[in-house]
């Protein structure tokens, strides 16, 4: 196979079916590391790693529920206290056998105030090992979908971690997953193997090449050139690719505003004014054809959501309106002139994501705001994501985010709309009260009251959405998969024919 490596075991002479089936997969970044609790970068990391590590439990999105992985029982006690049970016999890729100090480890390691996602998990206030195949949780404050708030804690071995240092763990993982790391050759390269000792069923291809290529055209062609079997996220229109599969998402593209204490963007008005001169169905059909849908009432939750609104409409096109505000935002001393600068991470995170940024950034500025663009390093924007400060120099004033939902539940979008939000440049007394007596609720209870919570965001523009992700990817013949809404690639649910 052109671009492929020769094969491990492959000696001249072997017949060709017995040579092992490998997947190569071309995608648009390569993760900085393999350690998660140090990066917290969703997209690159999740490629890769989510087929080697596993978390405690997954969300189904066919049962709506979260289901079992290396958890076969969980029970919460109605206020601070979770109980998980372990699957028994589950080894890790080192030979180490899963128990409960596993998971101890692994869960303070993300709880830990230096970890980049310790915030993701700022619920937990401590973990415990009742016995070898039981853990308790205890969280600060009752929290009903602990659970599925758990499904992107990945668990790793205590054992190996501890030979380790933190750069070591940055290139060395080991999990309990379907897939193994063999190679990782930077800038070029990662090789994942079965893991034949897999506890549930070993995965059918018994290796992953993954390559990285920035420009989704080229991506596609190398589809089509028979250089890799499946290209990660191509444009919705790429030619004659074998099989283009169409991948709805969970991700909302918006834009982190600082409402705090930026110059103009603390204004409501101006806010408003931002996206009543988007047009926000024009540009999903044209700029974002086929990369997402619109949003409707502006918001940050994705159809099917708890707490998702389906008689809102899609935000109004309104220029007119929007040049009016702006003007009496000025008239009332709002700084209108004060420079704005999104900050993208990278040359883009989906198709034509740079295009839609300087779109946005010109349309304002004929509005008369002052926006420029800066592009940041992943690093970069990771520490303005997650640890947002107002008061620091280094406070981004509006954030590009396209952010997913793997839960489900608007408590993901919380991190942006509730002022103690892991990810918020937001803070209404109303907004929070409505928040924190719908997080304590379950059920079509909890749905409503978070349907609650999202009308009333709508008229003050916490964030400003745009759209739903879909993605495309372009897929050989020989390749049999139907994608879920995950983030992530499931090798193991793939066939190669």
């Amino acid at each position: 196979m052109a671009g492929g490596l020769a094969l491990a075991g492959c000696a001249a002479g072997m017949p060709e079916e017995e040579a092992p089936s490998r997947l190569t997969v071309v995608t648009a970044a390569e993760p900085p590391t393999m350690d998660y609790a140090a990066s917290g970068l969703t997209g690159s990391y999740m490629f890769v790693a989510t087929s080697i590590q596993e978390p405690l439990v997954r969300y189904d999105e066919q049962a709506r529920e979260t289901v079992g992985v290396l958890a076969t029982d969980w029970d919460w006690d109605g206020d601070l206290v979770w109980t998980f049970t372990l699957r028994e016999g589950v080894t890790f890729h080192s030979g180490d056998t899963l128990d409960a100090e596993d998971v101890v480890y692994s869960i303070e390691r993300y709880i830990d105030p230096e970890s980049t996602v310790a915030s993701d998990h700022d619920s937990i206030a401590s973990v415990e090992a009742i016995d070898e195949l039981t853990v308790e949780i205890t969280t600060e404050s009752p929290d009903p979908i602990l659970d599925a708030n758990l499904i992107r804690t990945f668990i790793s071995s205590k054992e190996f971690a501890e030979d380790r240092d933190d750069n070591a763990l940055s290139t060395e993982v080991d999990g309990t997953g379907p897939y193994t790391l063999n190679e990782w050759t930077r800038g070029e390269e990662i090789v994942l193997s079965g893991y034949q000792e897999y506890w549930d069923s070993p995965p059918s291809i018994e290796e992953v090449q993954i390559l990285f290529r920035e420009d989704p055209s080229v991506r596609a062609s190398m589809v089509r050139a028979d250089e890799a079997q499946l290209a990660w996220q191509v444009e919705s229109d790429s030619p004659d690719v074998p099989q283009l599969i169409q991948q709805d998402t969970t991700s909302i593209v918006m834009m982190r505003p600082n409402t705090i204490n930026h110059p103009a963007l603390s204004d409501g008005r101006v806010r408003q004014a931002m996206l009543d001169s988007i047009n926000v169905a024009s540009v999903a059909e044209t700029l974002l054809e086929g990369v997402a849908q619109p949003v409707t009432g502006n918001q940050p939750v994705n159809p099917g959501a708890i707490g998702y609104v389906d008689d809102l409409d899609v935000w109004e096109y309104d220029p007119d309106r929007a040049a009016a505000l702006i003007e009496e935002a000025g008239a009332d001393g709002v700084d209108i002139g004060a420079e704005i600068t999104i900050n993208p991470m990278g040359s883009g995170r989906f198709p034509r994501s740079s295009e839609f940024v300087e779109y946005a950034a010109a349309t304002w500025n004929e509005l008369g705001l002052n926006v420029t663009i800066e592009v940041l390093e992943p690093e970069q924007w990771v520490s303005l994501f997650h640890d947002p400060d107002p008061t620091s120099d280094t406070v981004a004033d509006m954030l590009y985010v396209d952010s997913d939902n793997p839960t489900m539940d608007f408590s993901r979008a919380g991190r942006f709309v509730y002022s103690g939000g892991s990810a918020s440049l937001f803070s209404d007394p109303q907004i929070d009260e409505l928040y924190e007596s719908a997080m304590m609720l379950t059920g079509e209870e909890r749905n409503a009251a978070f349907q609650e919570v999202s009308r009333a965001l709508e008229p003050v523009v916490p964030t400003l959405n745009f759209g739903v992700l879909e993605r495309y990817h372009a897929v050989s013949e020989n390749l049999q998969w139907s994608p879920t809404a995950a983030t992530d690639p499931d090798f193991v649910n793939m066939v190669l024919k």
